[in-house]
């Protein structure tokens, strides 16, 4: 189907192939779920919570500790943070790996860069061949393969909808290249 779609649009199977490797990259980096970042901030008034109710029960708790906790939740919160958008930074890093260009917001870049050593291993894209052309993709992420994050459920869906897609680009194709062929501007092959 794909041979028929570069066919019809009078592109080699190449340059098909990595426009729709770019779409399905696209679409799984946009719905591909991030984390919240009030849910993140709201980290520490969960804390603060926390020792309020500490007082209310009568249970004492020293300054000190109060402020290394608040101290070590804060340096969490930030990590947490910085390494929002990750799920969405595998696609990102594929598309990267390949020589696609895929958008991503800056957050996303973010932390793409700071992780982007830890991600070596687990993503991987590249191409195959010349007259049988393939590109390979691999996202063995668990970041991106949880369930809250659902990059699995994303790249399925992406690819499932280029398929209807190509469906849809080939028949419209074939039925343009067949009105031209019956006024005998083109040939039918």
């Amino acid at each position: 189907m794909v041979k028929d779609l570069a066919f019809i649009k009078g592109k080699d199977l190449r340059t098909v192939i990595r426009e729709e490797a770019t779409a399905i990259l696209s679409k799984s980096l946009r719905t591909t779920k991030a984390a919240r970042v009030a849910k993140i901030k709201s980290q520490e008034k969960k804390l603060q919570e926390w020792f309020q109710k500490q007082a209310d029960k009568k249970k004492w708790i020293s300054p000190v500790v109060r402020k290394r906790m608040l101290e070590k939740r804060r340096a969490q919160i930030a990590k947490r943070l910085s390494m929002r958008g990750l799920a969405k930074g595998t696609f990102y890093l594929i598309g990267e790996h390949l020589g696609l260009k895929i958008d991503a917001p800056k957050y996303v870049l973010t932390a793409v860069a700071g992780s982007r050593g830890k991600l070596a291993s687990a993503l991987s894209g590249k191409e195959e061949g010349t007259n049988r052309y393939a590109i390979t993709m691999k996202n063995a992420s668990i970041v991106a393969m949880t369930y809250n994050a659902g990059g699995f459920r994303a790249f399925k869906r992406a690819i499932n909808g280029r398929v209807a897609h190509f469906k849809k680009q080939v028949q419209h194709g074939f039925k343009e290249r067949a009105k031209k062929a019956a006024k005998g501007q083109a040939k039918v092959t």
